[in-house]
C-alpha cells in the first residue's frame, strides 16, 4: 500500500473483501442493508486512512466496532456506524483536514472549511463531528 491515504482499486478490492466477508454484499435488494454496507464502508475508510492498512486489521475493526455495541444490538443494524461520517487527512504542507468520509471533500460547518489544521485540533474536532445525535 502507498503512504498516503488515497484509495487505490486494490484497497478497493481489499476494502470490499472486508465487508463480503462480514456477510455485507454488495448485491442487496434491501435499501436498509445497502444503507448499512456504506456505514461500515465509510467506517473502513476512515479506519484505513487512519492507519489500518491490511484487511486482517481491518476485519478485526469491524468487529470491535460491532462488539462495542450492547449485546442485544451487536447485530448490523447501521447504527454501529452511523456516526462515522467524518474522517481525517494529512495534506503536503503537514496541516490536517476534516473530510467527508464517502465524497473525501473538506467538511464545511457553518461557513467554515476544515482545513488547516493541527493533528491535535483534527482529532478533536472529529471527535465532536462524528458524535452520535442524542436518542441514537
Amino acid at each position: 500500500m502507498s503512504s498516503n491515504h488515497y484509495l487505490t482499486s486494490d484497497d478497493l478490492r481489499m476494502l470490499d473483501g472486508v465487508l463480503a466477508e462480514a456477510g455485507m454484499h454488495d448485491d442487496f435488494e434491501d435499501a436498509a442493508r445497502r444503507d448499512v454496507r456504506s456505514q461500515a464502508a465509510r467506517y473502513l475508510i476512515s479506519r484505513f486512512q487512519e492507519g489500518a492498512r491490511s484487511a486482517g486489521a481491518l476485519k478485526r475493526e469491524l468487529a470491535r466496532k460491532v462488539a462495542a455495541r450492547p449485546v442485544e444490538r451487536q447485530i448490523l443494524t447501521g447504527s454501529a456506524f452511523v456516526s462515522y461520517q467524518y474522517g481525517k487527512r494529512i495534506e503536503a504542507d503537514r496541516t490536517w483536514t476534516i473530510i467527508h468520509v464517502f465524497t473525501g471533500k473538506a467538511a464545511r460547518r457553518d461557513g467554515w472549511t476544515m482545513r488547516g489544521l493541527t493533528r491535535e485540533g483534527a482529532i478533536r474536532l472529529l471527535r465532536t463531528m462524528n458524535e452520535a445525535p442524542a436518542g441514537a
